[in-house]
């Protein structure tokens, strides 16, 4: 039978047409399948968009944070109520108020929350002792606890895509805790057997070796790559010399915790995975730390602004002068500073004295203007025949001495010129400052300090803190000797009433010359070898032993020299024949902070065991040292190249050791340096606030 061709083509039709609307129905559903997706899409993107840009206002406020502890300030200020924090006048203030960022198209809004323990009454309450596994484990650390939150909105909206928490603590770790501290590349390298007891840290690479000698590190090591401002590299560890890149065969040993382990020759660097069979004592590769800049000690600068007294040598005239800058009208420059008149009259008022440290005044005095003048001008020689000449015949011999005065009497073989010193008589300089306290005819050295009303036995940043420096000319030809030092306290023949000090940090951008035994722990023990009681070590970290003399005390300049108890003013001290410069044996203890040379392609520098510059035949003496070695850079104004031998110097035997005694807070120097760092304690994410 035949079909009807237009039933036919009504068939086709209703096909197609079902078949039209199945398309348009698959259509439909993919376009919003994939409207779905994309708009899941979107909105995770966003989301993550979101926390990151709120992770990154905790990180920059983390850092703010951070940031203030620098140059020992600390956050202040209120934060906003959490409930409706950010809104209308809910905004806190000072560095914890609320702070606005923009961010991946994201208005972030940020505040911070102070834990109520960071307000303790003294480092000690805050102090922790940070946790074995972590970073610098085994150290003290003044620890302070913060929250900071953050929200994070697309620009124009009031719902946040992202609310976080982040509970972190700053912790400020003295730099004296370390044994030796140095923020560049550091090589130990003795030429005779030696046991450093402290911990040894550089922010560069750490070269080991031994020449004809074992080297034993007792402490925790820890290598860190250097920040962008300084190359960004670094971080190694290497058992071979830095100039020459040769290796002996001498044993170089750290121990483990239990034991000692050697750490073979190579001359490539040690790996850190071959360094982790130490137990966590060596860590190398760590990120950059932050520590003090050098300015710190540049005129106007954290310890010329802290100190309790500033001492300047004013060259600008005709004749040297000692002064006391006025710090509050002084705007800083060298050749344009302002001279506080009344303190520096207190400070230069003389003293009839018999001998050249502090002694009984002559009942009788008989000043000689000759001889004040020799001294003024630093010639010991001639002050030396002047007193000779006038004893043969049979003259009271009486001069009149000041706290800190100029002189000439010394040439640097090193730097190869004639040093103008500030000559400073410790006890004498304590005991003027004792007595401008209470005399009312004197304008007290404490006026512009941090506590004009304190006296020398002050605990503000520590204990006391002088600064020296040069004014009115460049200082490259001046520098800082200390005498008289071997017990920090006021000379008891000028006053008879000072209080014993709480500790004593001496700063200059000068470099400093010790002379003779510095801060000895007890009183007339000519055995130098003894002057630790009970032995080192061997006593409660948590109760130090209490010397009858010893104090927290740190000496910090642009480098740092010892001069021997044997050491002389006399002509010998100018020549280049060092046999007429024979030293004796010698204590020191005291943290150093100072420049040091580095080693540039072969030119050895000298090493951590030439920290300290000498300028003596040592050979058969022996230098005793205890405290802390810490080098931010290397030296701004002495320029002198590392040379060993005639006419500069002769080795010491060196016995030196850390002072543990700076592993407790009330023990530290005033005004100790410290680095900063943030541990992260809990992070959390909050959906709704």
């Amino acid at each position: 039978m035949c079909r009807n061709n237009y039933e036919q083509e009504g068939f086709v039709l209703v096909t197609v047409m079902v078949l039209l609307i199945t398309l348009m129905v698959l259509s439909a559903a993919y376009f919003f399948t994939t409207n779905v997706e994309t708009t899941t899409v979107k909105a995770y993107t966003d989301s993550i968009t979101g926390f990151y840009s709120a992770e990154a206002g905790l990180n920059i406020r983390g850092e703010k944070i951070r940031e203030r502890f620098e140059g020992f300030d600390r956050p202040s200020g209120t934060s906003p109520d959490q409930e409706d924090a950010c809104v209308e006048n809910n905004t806190g203030s000072g560095d914890f108020k609320c702070q606005e960022f923009s961010y991946n198209k994201r208005e972030i809004s940020t505040y911070v929350i102070e834990d109520p323990a960071n307000n303790a009454q003294s480092d000690e309450e805050r102090m922790i002792t940070i946790s074995q596994g972590e970073l610098f484990e085994g150290l003290n650390a003044i620890q302070y606890r913060y929250t900071a939150a953050s929200e994070a909105r697309p620009e124009g909206r009031e719902r946040p895509e992202a609310i976080l928490e982040m509970v972190f603590n700053t912790r400020l770790v003295p730099l004296f805790q370390f044994g030796a501290f140095y923020n560049k590349d550091l090589e130990i390298l003795p030429g005779a057997d030696m046991t450093f007891n402290g911990r040894v840290h550089a922010s560069g690479d750490l070269y080991l070796d031994a020449d004809d000698a074992s080297l034993n590190i007792d402490g925790h090591i820890t290598v860190a790559k250097q920040g962008p401002d300084e190359g960004g590299g670094g971080g190694l560890l290497y058992r071979k010399r830095k100039d020459d890149g040769f290796y002996y065969n001498e044993a170089v040993y750290v121990n483990d915790g239990a034991q000692y382990r050697e750490i073979p020759g190579s001359q490539d660097y040690i790996d850190q995975g071959v360094l982790d069979a130490w137990g966590g004592r060596i860590e190398t590769g760590l990120d950059p730390i932050t520590v003090p800049e050098p300015d710190i000690l540049d005129p106007g600068g954290l310890y010329w602004e802290r100190a309790d007294l500033v001492v300047a040598l004013d060259m600008s005239g005709s004749e040297p002068r000692i002064i006391v800058p006025d710090r509050d009208d002084t705007l800083w420059d060298p050749l344009e500073i302002y001279e506080h008149d009344y303190m520096t009259d207190t400070l230069n008022a003389g003293e009839c004295i018999d001998a050249d440290n502090c002694s009984d005044p002559d009942d009788d005095p008989t000043p000689r203007e000759e001889l004040e003048l020799a001294y003024s001008y630093g010639d010991d020689s001639l002050l030396d025949e002047l007193e000779a000449t006038l004893v043969s015949e049979e003259e009271n011999i009486s001069l009149h001495r000041y706290p800190v005065e100029a002189s000439r009497s010394f040439y640097d073989n090193r730097e190869n010129k004639e040093i103008t010193m500030l000559e400073v008589d410790m006890p004498f300089l304590l005991a003027r400052m004792h007595e401008s306290v209470y005399d009312s005819e004197m304008e007290s050295l404490f006026s512009q300090g941090p506590d004009e009303n304190a006296d020398i036995d002050d605990d503000t940043d520590g204990g006391l803190v002088v600064y020296f420096t040069v004014v009115g000319d460049s200082p490259e030809e001046y520098g800082v000797r200390l005498r008289n030092g071997e017990r920090l306290g006021a000379c008891a023949h000028l006053v008879s009433d000072a209080p014993e000090i709480q500790g004593l940090t001496v700063a200059s951008d000068l470099p400093i010359y010790v002379q003779g035994n510095y801060n000895l722990n007890y009183p007339g023990s000519n055995d130098l070898t003894v002057d630790h009681d009970p032995p080192l070590g061997e006593e409660d970290e948590d109760e130090p032993v209490e010397p009858e003399y010893w104090r927290p005390a740190a000496i910090m300049g642009d480098t740092i020299n010892i001069l021997s108890e044997g050491w002389s003013n006399d002509s010998h001290s100018h020549d280049n024949n060092l046999c007429d410069r024979g030293a004796a044996d010698t204590r020191v203890n005291a943290a150093f902070l100072g420049g040091t040379d580095s080693t540039i392609g072969s030119d050895y520098a000298g090493g951590l065991e030439n920290y300290p510059r000498l300028h003596e035949n040592w050979s058969g003496n022996t230098l005793h040292y205890q405290g802390s070695f810490v080098s931010l850079n290397e030296p701004q104004h002495a320029d002198g190249e590392w040379e060993y031998g005639s006419p500069v110097y002769e080795a010491p035997d060196r016995d030196w050791k850390y002072d543990t005694r700076f592993n407790n807070a009330g023990y530290l120097p005033p005004l100790a340096p410290r680095f900063v760092y943030l541990k992260q304690e809990r992070f959390i994410r909050l959906f709704e606030r």
